[in-house]
């Protein structure tokens, strides 16, 4: 059992998507209590949930939270860091999540 504090990021650096699909960016905390806000930034702002590019999903987990940010019909600017920042009452905890385009090229080298 994980002991109660501030949040605690485990979310790869890295993250890759293909350009023109629907990417995911994914954002998963350790945080006992639950975390009270989750808040993504790209180029230092605030995501616009009111930009129809932009979606997030969060869902619950046993001992904190994963939060992925959903990019639809992904675009060269959509790529780039990312920042994903976890608060509870205890702290935060904050990460720079790096998007990287992946091509389809090597995607389909890949499965055969």
């Amino acid at each position: 059992m994980r002991k109660i504090g501030p949040p605690s990021i485990i979310s790869h650096r890295t993250q890759f998507g293909i350009e023109g699909d629907n990417v995911r960016v994914e954002c998963t905390a350790f945080s006992i209590p639950a975390p009270e806000r989750v808040v993504w930034t790209f180029n230092g702002r605030e995501v616009d949930l009111h930009d129809q590019d932009y979606s997030i999903l969060e869902d619950p987990l046993p001992e904190g939270i994963k939060s992925t940010l959903i990019i639809r019909e992904s675009q060269e600017r959509h790529f780039g860091m990312y920042n994903c920042s976890v608060s509870n009452p205890y702290g935060n905890d904050v990460v720079e999540i790096n998007l990287m385009p992946q091509s389809k090229f090597l995607l389909k080298k890949k499965c055969h």
